[in-house]
């Protein structure tokens, strides 16, 4: 990154790509009073948003000849040149949002975007409602871009107004949205006539206040596949009806999104108040039957009362969300069903084609009104959820046979249903039935399923704290959210039957006495990435808590009342991020402490706002870590001036706490401070170590010393082969040895390598030979194979390269080696350093080949563990 002062200094340019000739300067937020002149000729990416720019003169770009995205994005222009963006051919992208002028000819000239003939994206985005906008909404000036694919206007038109005859022109508009306006008694027929002809695919009229809507009036769109209505004023279910049946002769619409289409006085709707709730009957959409239709929002449409069979005019539904409703009470076959659970489950049972189901928020005391924005469902046919969207979702974990779950599971057994494609299931504040005084005892089982995301979380009060039954089935669940549900407990091996699981949420429950007692485990879930624990009542963390979970990246212990912490996080090999602020902490233990310490890649630890007290002795030796270790600290800094290394408060003297607390207890805990403080270190324990321990514990240093001394002394004139690199390998791995990596080597990078079967000298003693190979070279590599870990004498070539330089040592690792296997100094190597992995797909090799020439070359400190097939968990 470089900064330029030919513009204002604050501009910041970049290559757009690593060593690419193409460049973005970003001037958003500087202030101007107009364009500079002398940007870079190779810019592709101009940023002047919120710049205070109020005019634009002609031809200002000019010289951007290879510009393609300019933003212009909240200024105070409100009119432009005719020739304000002459030759800007090459232009792609255009942000012109919170354009403050009038929308008329006078202020946007009909030749102005005449030159932009690659323009793909317009954003006008919204105006001030006072604003004029003209009749045929400045079709002549967009009638030169037939390139245009997306087109942001700043609201609907007007009564009388309709799109004009330029219109015509854009042949490759494929997506038209339409701002927010106050008022829109009726929506004429006649208005969208000349969008006939453009291939319209998406299009979304939020907040556009519409009364009501004339017939035929959105049926100019035959190649319509999404829109988004939502934010009307609708006064009648059979507004609503008539509306949507408007895209019954679209052949290709998908989805359809209608939410918060009523009008509501006051912001809420009235308990209790009939004559504004909205009934959904069993012949709803059946306008839609021919459709494919595969996505329907409903949310936040005040519906009380809904007719599930009006499914079965939808058979090709994927997705239907009826959030933030009342639907407390369903009507199916003539009877009401009273229950939330029954809905669910009746729902379920006409949804065969159902990948997506959502239904939070349906009691009225939780019914908020969302925002008024498109819905994410308009762009990508499907909730937000952070999982990615699958087809066909992979299991991560073997389904059990039938016999093995029946032999597992106590009876009686509640077996149920999903459909066959579900995935994804949210049901926030649902009511339920639960188990009101006591706790059932059974099983719950799920028939073979595809579900990878549960959300039934903020059921506070709806149900029993109690869970008594295990779930079995569940094998693909990958995301499950059970917070703020006033749990108290749940069987010993609950978690352990949904083995593919990666994200779990258990948040503002009450676990802590579960937890403190070993009452709940998670010893199952390898391939778990996240686990949220906060708001749980949780005073201590035992040791074994999260033994096993060896994916774990975050781990989230906040808004607690911690007190102990005496768990090591050593079984964690993967974790990241540890959250344990907002608890009752006066200092980490020493075994937590430890533990963060074998951590090699970056690591996070939040512990603000905690009772630290920086004038303790017991805290004394979680201060001198905190001043040494290499763990990042989120907290409040001012308020712990004893805390973290390069910490900008000077106000606290650890040397006289030091001093004072070996005083008051006869004992001085020394340790490494800093520079000035070294002097001081202890070393009374590696005196008293017997002479015997030490010999054993660097038998091997001192047996590779010896070794070396001994060849010095012979002054031999041939001090055998020299050479970049030694290769340490079984025979069962000659031929990749001799025809992938030395080849690559030698011929590819120029370097010198050393193996034994071609460059030892004939006679001379083996051991010998390797320990002049080693000396000899910059760097040791070991292929490290299932043979090589048992090979005696590769276990060797590892002992003398480790004691030549624990930096001089590479691991690449061929194939899968069990890590139990090894030995227990490459297993602790390995741990420690990491490895290089070999993969036999191409992009993965480029990888492999480049980490390896920067290990050899000292490019980087550290290998640090790479895998060329391995994707990010998280």
């Amino acid at each position: 990154m470089q900064t330029t002062n030919s513009y204002p200094s604050r501009c910041v340019c970049t290559s757009l790509v690593l060593r690419s000739p193409e460049l973005l300067v970003n001037c958003s937020k500087v202030p101007m009073s107009e364009i500079p002149q002398d940007f870079p000729f190779r810019t592709v990416r101009l940023d002047l948003s919120n710049t205070n720019l109020t005019h634009i003169p002609a031809r200002a770009f000019t010289y951007l000849r290879q510009l393609k995205t300019l933003s212009l994005s909240q200024n105070k222009i409100r009119r432009f040149h005719s020739d304000t963006f002459v030759g800007l051919e090459n232009l792609a992208y255009l942000d012109l949002s919170g354009f403050g002028g009038d929308f008329t000819y006078d202020a946007l000239p009909e030749n102005l975007f005449e030159n932009l003939i690659n323009l793909r994206y317009l954003n006008f985005g919204q105006t001030d409602q006072a604003v004029r906008i003209d009749d045929n909404y400045l079709d002549r000036t967009l009638s030169h871009l037939h390139r245009l694919e997306h087109l942001v206007l700043p609201s609907v038109v007007t009564n009388d107004a309709i799109f004009g005859k330029g219109y015509l022109n854009l042949t490759s508009l494929k997506v038209l949205e339409l701002g927010k306006r106050p008022w829109l008694p009726l929506l004429r027929r006649n208005v969208f006539e000349n969008l006939l002809y453009s291939p319209i695919e998406r299009l979304s009229m939020v907040d556009n206040s519409i009364g009501d809507i004339e017939r035929g009036a959105l049926s100019y769109f035959p190649k319509l596949r999404a829109v988004d209505l939502s934010c009307q004023k609708f006064i009648s279910t059979e507004t609503l009806e008539k509306t949507l049946c408007e895209f019954q002769n679209a052949s290709r619409i998908e989805t359809i999104i209608a939410n918060s289409m009523f009008e509501i006085h006051h912001g809420a709707v009235k308990e209790g108040d009939g004559e504004r709730d909205v009934h959904i009957s069993s012949e709803f959409l059946r306008c839609l039957e021919n459709s494919k239709l595969r996505t329907l929002e409903l949310v936040h449409d005040r519906i009380s009362s809904l007719d599930i069979q009006f499914l079965k005019y939808l058979p090709y539904l994927e997705y239907l969300d009826i959030s933030h409703n009342n639907l407390l009470t369903v009507k199916r076959d003539k009877k009401i069903i009273h229950s939330g659970d029954a809905f669910i489950q009746t729902s379920l049972s006409l949804m065969a084609s159902m990948r997506y189901f959502r239904v939070d928020y349906n009691i009225k005391s939780t019914i908020n009104s969302p925002p008024c924005r498109p819905s994410y469902a308009l762009w990508n046919d499907r909730p937000p959820m952070i999982l990615p969207d699958t087809r066909s979702p992979p299991s991560q974990a073997p389904n059990e046979s039938q016999a093995d779950l029946e032999y597992k599971m106590d009876f009686p057994v509640l077996k149920l249903t999903i459909p066959p494609n579900m995935e994804y299931i949210s049901a926030k504040s649902w009511p339920s039935d639960g188990f009101h005084g006591g706790c059932a005892k059974g099983s719950v089982y799920v028939y073979p399923n595809r579900l990878r995301y549960l959300d039934w979380s903020e059921n506070q009060g709806l149900h029993s704290p109690w869970v008594c039954t295990n779930i079995y089935g569940l094998n693909k669940l990958e995301y499950f959210d059970i917070s703020n549900n006033g749990y108290e407990s749940f069987p010993l091996d609950f978690f352990a039957n949904f083995r593919a699981l990666r994200y779990l949420y258990l948040g503002r429950n009450k676990l802590g006495a579960s937890i403190r007692e070993n009452r709940l485990r998670f010893s199952n879930l390898t391939h778990l990435g996240i686990i949220d624990l906060s708001a749980n009542d949780i005073d201590e963390i035992p040791n074994g808590v999260f033994q096993g979970l060896v994916s774990l990246k975050h781990l989230i212990l906040r808004d607690n009342a911690i007190v102990n912490m005496s768990t090591d996080l050593n079984a964690l090999l993967a974790l990241e991020y540890l959250d344990i602020s907002n608890n009752k902490l006066k200092y980490l233990p020493k075994p937590l402490m430890e533990s963060l310490d074998i951590v090699k890649r970056p690591f996070q630890l939040n512990i603000t706002n905690n009772p630290f007290d920086c004038d303790s002795c017991d805290a004394i030796d979680f201060i001198i870590w905190t001043q040494q270790t290499n763990v990042t600290f989120l907290m409040d800094f001012d308020k712990y001036p004893c805390i973290g290394r390069g910490n900008a408060s000077h106000s606290f003297d650890l040397s006289s706490l030091v001093h004072r607390c070996s005083k008051a207890d006869g004992t001085v805990k020394q340790a490494h401070i800093s520079a000035a403080t070294l002097a001081g270190t202890i070393i009374l324990v590696c005196v008293t170590i017997p002479a015997m321990v030490m010999a054993y514990v660097y038998r091997w240093n001192i047996k590779y010393r010896l070794y070396v001394f001994r060849r010095k002394l012979r002054k031999r004139n041939d001090n055998g082969p020299c050479g970049h690199v030694y290769i340490s390998y079984d025979a069962e791995n000659f031929d990749w040895v001799r025809t992938v990596l030395v080849e690559r080597l030698e011929n590819h990078h120029g370097l010198d390598t050393i193996i034994d079967q071609r460059d030892f000298i004939g006679g001379a003693a083996l051991t010998e030979a390797i320990v002049e190979a080693v000396d000899n070279s910059r760097k040791t590599i070991l292929v490290v194979s299932t043979a090589y870990i048992q090979n005696s004498w590769c276990e060797l070539e590892l002992q003398m390269s480790l004691a030549r330089g624990y930096h001089t040592v590479i691991p690449v690792m061929l194939g899968t080696v069990p890590i139990a296997d090894m030995s227990r100094t490459l297993r602790k190597y390995i741990t420690v350093r990491g490895y290089i992995k070999w993969t036999e797909q191409e992009r993965g090799q480029q990888l492999f080949w480049k980490l390896l020439i920067d290990a050899i070359m000292d490019k980087e400190n550290n290998i640090d563990l790479h895998d060329a097939n391995q994707e990010p968990l998280l």
